[in-house]
């Protein structure tokens, strides 16, 4: 899959914004969570699904137009993370002396 998930999509950078917008919004809710009622997500892939009910949930707010955009980048992230598997290489700075 391409690197950048717009790729083939006619989407405009007021949708990107608005897109970006779901995922912070998501990204921003988990971290009072953890912060306030110490529940934390199980996958970290659930914060992004989060957000992409976030995207679809606001989706009437647009044009038409771009409810049809916004739709097809739902479907294109939902594949995305469908098919997503996380490396199995641990990535740490931190050093064993």
């Amino acid at each position: 899959m391409d690197a950048n998930i717009t790729t083939g999509l006619m989407v405009t950078n007021h949708l990107k914004i608005f897109a970006f917008a779901g995922i912070a919004w998501a990204i921003w809710r988990s971290r009072n969570k953890m912060a306030m009622e110490l529940c934390f997500p199980k996958n970290p892939l659930d914060v992004i699904r989060s957000g992409v009910a976030f995207v679809q949930r606001w989706r009437p707010l647009l044009e038409e137009a771009d409810q049809t955009a916004i739709t097809s980048l739902g479907e294109k992230m939902k594949t995305w993370l469908h098919n997503f598997t996380p490396s199995k290489v641990v990535v740490s700075d931190i050093m064993e002396l």
